[in-house]
């Protein structure tokens, strides 16, 4: 016969029960060692970056010369930094001759999480009868960030240095009927194409052992030196005003074109070549490589184009290249 559990001695099971769990729970939540929970994390960019895209943009806005959006990337501190120089917007922005031509960011040190120290050399252009001459300084500029965005908050400035002429013993090219000039390294080959092609001139690096098509000789590969990558040059037939009706042009060619895959973005870019406007194009090839880089100028209305193949950026260095362009001029 099964017997009845009172009702006094079930009350006093259930409270045992009820203070056991109760005790396990509390030690469970003060006695073990928790994992500590850390509040959200605010996600940051990178302040580097930051700061140097800061850095360029303020560079940019001097070398065109504009002294109230140079003056917006300063600190109180660092306007007045500016003025211990000379006056303020001859110190951001310079003179008309010699005139802010170009820059470049030298070193970039970090203070802490929000303070780095640039160092950035401007090259100043001098105009002496046609004739061009470069000098530079350096500007140690120390950047914070203030209500956040980077700004400016000191400059110091170096002594001017002079731009030796590296070009001084090249070989030069000049063509009367197009109005040009421009200057290569000795051991480069200069040849005049057919102007079928709308090319008046190629030029390539240095040729090695390695560099002939299976099955030609050095000697007779320099010859066809325009089936070769190198420098070319050419002019449009079509006649344009202005480089938004130039980018326009392009933009219609390359919605005819299949296989080219670049980046839109990279594709066609305004930039500023040897101190005036000009476009600057990059193709790629039917498997998205990049081949060739086109920079175009538009002068009387005439479009000249300079390409250079990724094959000559291989054999002889983008700077190498670049500094070639750096020559060219008309001279009419």
């Amino acid at each position: 016969m099964n017997k009845k559990i009172s009702f006094p001695i079930a009350i006093t099971i259930i409270v045992a029960c009820a203070v056991l769990v109760g005790g396990i729970v509390v030690w469970q939540y003060y006695g073990m060692p928790k994992e500590e929970v850390k509040p959200t994390e605010e996600i940051k960019g990178d302040e580097k970056a930051l700061a140097e895209n800061m850095i360029t943009e303020f560079m940019n806005v001097r070398m065109v010369r504009d002294t109230k959006q140079a003056k917006s990337y300063l600190t109180e501190k660092g306007q007045d930094s500016y003025s211990e120089i000379g006056f303020i917007d001859f110190a951001l922005v310079g003179i008309s001759n010699p005139h802010y031509s170009h820059f470049e960011i030298l070193e970039i040190n970090k203070l802490d999480s929000t303070r780095f120290i640039f160092v950035v050399r401007i090259y100043e252009a001098y105009t002496e009868e046609k004739v061009v001459f470069y000098q530079y300084f350096d500007e140690e500029l120390t950047v914070i960030k203030s209500d956040n965005k980077y700004l400016v908050d000191s400059v110091k400035r170096g002594e001017y240095g002079i731009v030796q002429d590296e070009t001084a013993d090249w070989e030069t090219y000049r063509n009367e009927k197009y109005g040009i000039e421009i200057k290569y390294p000795k051991d480069w080959e200069e040849c005049e194409l057919s102007e079928i092609e709308l090319s008046f001139l190629k030029i390539i690096p240095p040729i090695s052992p390695s560099d002939p098509p299976e099955g030609m000789s050095i000697v007779t590969f320099k010859g066809y030196c325009c089936l070769f990558g190198g420098v070319r040059f050419r002019k449009l037939e079509e006649k344009y005003d202005t480089l938004n009706d130039l980018k326009n042009y392009y933009w219609n060619l390359y919605e005819n074109m299949e296989g080219i895959v670049c980046d839109p973005e990279l594709m066609i870019k305004e930039i500023t070549f040897n101190e005036q406007p000009a476009l600057e194009r990059r193709y790629c090839d039917v498997s998205g490589i990049y081949s060739a880089t086109i920079i175009s100028l538009i002068h009387n209305q005439e479009v000249f184009e300079l390409e250079f193949s990724a094959s000559a950026v291989r054999r002889a260095g983008e700077e190498l290249i670049y500094q070639i362009f750096s020559t060219f001029k008309f001279i009419d």
